[in-house]
């Protein structure tokens, strides 16, 4: 082999051609290479997470998702007792937690809940402050579409409330 490099060499000097100089391919900057790598997964990340988040992780239908406010009360004759959620307002979050915001007697009250949804079934369970015992109130949904939405209790208590724009 060394044979034929040096009769390479010479016949490239006969002719008046320099030996080409040996040079090796640069490799690419291994810094570079790892910040397109770690670009990639931070990206694949992001995407995972929003998706779970967005669409598997969501425990309420999104139409629900928001601000609503009560904007009639329909009850039984001489049942007054969902009448101060007049005007209240109603957040439910993606994760399956809920604040009432509402005024009673010229005082504001928050409650804090957790919601459930199967098919047109709504259970609202909250604590009650004043002995920490858990109570739900299943509700029926009426009406979920565009800005309208309408639950129903077991009294026949129909709350209809619209969607607040912010």
């Amino acid at each position: 082999m060394k044979k034929l490099k040096d009769k390479i060499e010479k016949t490239r000097q006969k002719r008046g051609k320099p030996a080409p100089l040996h040079t090796k391919a640069a490799p690419a900057s291994s810094m570079l290479t790892w910040l397109i790598a770690l670009a990639f997964i931070a990206l694949a990340g992001a995407g995972s997470y929003a998706i779970l988040h967005f669409y598997v992780l969501t425990r309420i239908p999104h139409a629900m998702i928001g601000t609503w406010v009560v904007v009639n009360v329909k009850t039984n004759a001489g049942d007054k007792s969902n009448q101060a959620l007049k005007d209240g307002r109603l957040v439910f979050r993606r994760d399956g937690t809920l604040t009432v915001m509402t005024n009673m007697d010229g005082k504001g009250y928050t409650i804090k809940a957790t919601v459930e949804v199967e098919d047109d079934t709504l259970r609202i369970t909250s604590v009650n402050p004043n002995n920490g015992q858990k109570a739900t109130d299943v509700q029926t949904i009426r009406t979920l579409e565009g800005d309208r939405f309408v639950i129903e209790d077991s009294k026949g208590t129909m709350l209809m409330m619209e969607r607040l724009r912010e």
